[in-house]
């Protein structure tokens, strides 16, 4: 990982090892606590006693993100950021094609858990390498004609 991603990732040291790193009750928390540290005015008492009422925010959400949640996250993220829609699925057929080209089919097969090779060759994809060099020898057998 480069520096960027370690920094980034540097909050997350004190989660427990069973622990979500990612959990949606942990963001909701540190929120409200960078909303609180940003805030003006002070709090007023009828606020005090309205949050005393309440229940907590971060007892409506889960510990951890579903795949639905997971992936509304990152849509959300994209739009931010202005870039390109992402599904966290491509990093499974990233990962897939990168195994079955550095190692073979089969241990792709292994890695996402498949018990079928076709379904693993559903998450395979040509490499951008492998294209490239057939181009290049196409293009060599063009100059040859």
């Amino acid at each position: 990982m480069n520096a960027k991603c370690q920094s980034i990732l540097a909050r997350y040291a004190d989660t427990a090892p069973e622990a979500a790193i990612f959990s949606p009750r942990r963001t909701l928390r540190e929120r409200a606590e960078m909303l609180a540290a940003q805030r003006k005015t002070k709090v007023q008492p009828s606020q005090v006693r309205r949050k005393e009422q309440a229940s907590s925010p971060e007892e409506l959400v889960n510990d951890t993100y579903s795949r639905y949640s997971y992936r509304n996250c990152i849509r959300r993220a994209c739009k931010r950021a202005d870039v390109d829609n992402w599904c966290p699925y491509q990093l499974r057929h990233s990962a897939a094609t990168d195994v079955s080209d550095k190692l073979s089919l089969e241990d792709a097969k292994t890695l996402l858990g498949h018990t079928n090779i076709v379904t693993t060759k559903i998450y395979v994809h040509e490499s951008i390498e492998k294209v490239k060099a057939v181009a290049r020898r196409m293009e060599h057998a063009d100059n040859l004609s």
